[in-house]
């Protein structure tokens, strides 16, 4: 295959969009309502459509990820420590600082880059409140594992599912492990609201606190027992999620043969591991194309082979770097974590989106076999 860089660059993700003609007709019905926010009909109708594809009979929908995973944060005691990975991105370590608690970092399960129980259990203290896992690139963490750490221990189980939307084990919609997960609607993942977050739990004691987060602490009388802020989702946002849900199927389905190109065509790449691997309990959503880069293996670093596609215009993105752990913000966690570590420094993400073309992931994969030395 001849190698020439493409003619505009190909980017590492690529919002999906409903028909422009079903959005327009969609604000009209708006205009006419002049209901733009506060739990408006778009909204309503959204969060009722959701339910059954989370499968929880509780959901509450927030401006973005970051604030959903906020208020599923905020209810626990201020001061306790939160279990969880620095393999993420910023909003997860983030969100809980802003809560007033403090991250305990441990380290990942090498084979999904996943929270490690045994490092988990190991972690808890007299401070320990919550176990915050992560599934990364749409790899679900070890549930069965952490829930018997959390009940052992008292400790609410959280996930963030920011990558995860969609994704089924064992025929369970992921959003009913752990005592509430949180879904990031955000326009670079496969559904998107543009901007939205929401959270999939089934205790429907935890309504009237997510309801007050969201309204500036307020409960249903105007009082405000706790500070919080404005996290409503507009019915913008809610429209345009409501009009992604018909098309998740096909996006899905268009997204696992990228999927399968990629794997095909990588395979036996000396150096080069594809950082998803499929399981047969596992329903993916094929959000991500993480490669594992191997140095010795491959002849050139991850940060190389991210400098030489750059070159044929093809961008890509280095997942997580630098970790959590490494921030200012967050240097009170353990000095090493090794798995953490060396994820940190050979994971890249390559294009994937559902209007890529299969030629031109194979001219991507091309190009990654070129740069091998």
């Amino acid at each position: 295959m001849s190698l020439h860089p493409f003619d505009t660059p190909i980017p590492v993700t690529r919002p999906n969009l409903p028909p422009i003609a079903a959005f327009t007709a969609g604000l009209a019905e708006i205009w006419d309502s002049r209901y733009l926010s506060n739990n408006g009909p778009q909204l309503q109708r959204f969060a009722a459509e959701l339910l059954p594809v989370v499968g929880t009979p509780q959901l509450r929908l927030f401006a973005n990820g970051a604030l959903a995973l906020e208020a599923a944060l905020s209810a626990l005691p201020a001061g306790g420590e939160v279990i969880t990975t620095p393999f993420t991105f910023v909003a997860t370590g983030n969100a809980i600082l802003r809560c007033g608690l403090r991250p305990v970092f441990v380290d990942i399960a090498p084979a999904t880059l996943t929270l490690d129980p045994a490092a988990v259990a190991a972690a808890v203290g007299p401070a320990s409140v919550a176990i915050l896992g992560v599934h990364v690139f749409g790899t679900p963490c070890d549930d069965a594992a952490l829930a018997a750490i959390a009940r052992r221990h008292g400790l609410t189980l959280l996930y963030d599912a920011a990558h995860a939307f969609g994704v089924e084990v064992g025929g369970r919609p992921i959003g009913t492990f752990g005592d509430i997960s949180m879904f990031s609607l955000h326009a670079t993942k496969p559904f998107q609201a543009v901007e939205g977050g929401a959270l999939a739990y089934a205790d429907a004691a935890r309504s009237a606190g997510f309801d007050a987060f969201a309204n500036h602490g307020m409960d249903a009388g105007g009082i405000v027992h706790a500070a919080a802020t404005n996290a409503k989702m507009s019915e913008l946002h809610a429209l345009m999620g409501r009009l992604m849900l018909a098309p998740m199927p096909a996006i899905r389905t268009r997204l696992a043969a990228l999927d399968a190109t990629y794997r095909a065509q990588l395979a036996g790449v000396d150096g080069i591991t594809i950082a998803t691997q499929p399981r047969a309990d596992v329903v993916a959503n094929f959000g991500f194309m993480p490669i594992l880069v191997d140095p010795a293996a491959f002849g050139v670093d991850r940060d190389a082979l991210q400098r030489h596609l750059a070159r044929y215009n093809v961008l890509s993105r280095r997942y997580f770097h630098p970790l959590l752990s490494a921030m200012p913000a967050y240097r009170h966690g353990p000095a090493t974590l090794p798995v953490a570590e060396r994820a940190s420094a050979t994971v890249l993400a390559l294009p994937l989106y559902a209007d890529l073309a299969e030629d031109d992931v194979a001219r991507i994969c091309a190009m990654v076999c070129a740069a091998r030395r």
